[in-house]
């Protein structure tokens, strides 16, 4: 991956491409993700001269103890 960050609307923000395989097949393409306030990212992927999927992520809370904030 190679990754620029910056902000949008005030926020974290990342574009990035990358380079991997799809059952032994080289693919590549870019992304880009930002950070919400409330914690989640959402993004998107671009697969070259291909498909394109959006992603949303939500922080873990497993681990965490009841009085942690």
């Amino acid at each position: 991956m190679d990754c620029r960050w910056n902000e949008r609307n005030g926020r974290p923000f990342v574009d990035f491409t990358w380079e991997g395989s799809d059952e032994g097949d080289q693919i590549s393409g870019s992304g880009w993700a930002g950070l919400a306030e409330n914690g989640t990212l959402t993004g998107r992927l671009f697969i070259h001269m291909g498909d394109e999927s959006g992603f949303t992520a939500t922080p873990s809370t497993r681990g965490k103890k009841h009085n942690e904030a």
